[in-house]
């Protein structure tokens, strides 16, 4: 096992989740925006839309951390063996 490279792996899907947390809050940030000044059906479908969109991309987001954690135990279990 390529302990450094396991170590490299933690980091970069650290970095990856930060990329995508700051990615769907500029993104939700902006729909607000828009929201806020739009109405009617459009509007209604738009942020239902939205919202599924949201839920699909905290999945993989949360889906990213799973694996990162997966990771550490991976690293922690074949540096303590």
């Amino acid at each position: 096992m390529d302990l450094a490279e396991l170590e490299n792996i933690t980091t970069r899907l650290q970095g990856l989740i930060g990329f995508v947390e700051d990615c769907l809050t500029q993104i939700d940030t902006r729909v607000a925006a828009v929201q806020s000044s739009w109405s009617g059906q459009a509007a209604d479908a738009h942020a239902t839309a939205h919202r599924d969109w949201l839920a699909g991309a905290q999945d993989m987001r949360d889906g990213l951390e799973r694996m990162r954690a997966a990771a550490v135990t991976a690293r922690d279990n074949y540096t303590s063996a």
